[in-house]
């Protein structure tokens, strides 16, 4: 009978725990952030699709993984990352060019389309929503854009060693 209660609390325990480090963060009335990730269609293992997210000097990762080839929206599950891993993303704002902004295209190049990647980009900034996808192939994709995806794509690199 005790082995068994020991089992019960230990399942009790490790559910508490996971359930306090995931969080469903609400965006919506927030202040800014930027919500930025890469997908690979044609892919096998964890790393296929990493989504992030930057609000309030603090990063998260997704841990839904959604593969944003076609759509932008998703409701994600958010844990959050160490203080480390944000000091490797918290430019990000910065590299995003005010041109990307400013546009009301949302889809710059092919992304994915010869199994190259894409980059998904949310901003809210002022209170503005942007949602746009990055190739991730040079001939594919405009100046400064490629630019812009090959950047974050190091920056999830970094985040991810």
């Amino acid at each position: 009978m005790k082995i068994d209660q020991k089992i019960i609390l230990f399942g009790l325990l490790i559910f508490l725990l996971d359930a306090c480090s995931k969080s469903e963060i609400n965006l919506e009335g927030t202040e800014d952030y930027v919500i930025f990730g890469h997908f690979f269609g044609e892919c096998q293992g964890e790393s296929c699709v990493e989504t992030y997210l930057i609000k309030d000097e603090k990063l998260f990762e997704d841990e839904t993984d959604p593969y944003a080839g076609g759509t932008i929206d998703h409701h994600w599950k958010w844990n959050q990352l160490t203080d480390e891993k944000y000091v490797l993303a918290k430019d990000i704002f910065d590299i995003i060019p005010s041109t990307l902004l400013e546009s009301e295209n949302q889809t710059f190049g092919m992304p994915d389309a010869g199994d190259w990647g894409g980059i998904l980009l949310e901003v809210k900034r002022d209170g503005e929503v942007g949602r746009w996808l990055l190739d991730l192939n040079e001939t594919t994709t405009p100046e400064p854009y490629y630019e812009v995806s090959r950047e974050i794509f190091e920056i999830i690199e970094k985040i991810n060693k």
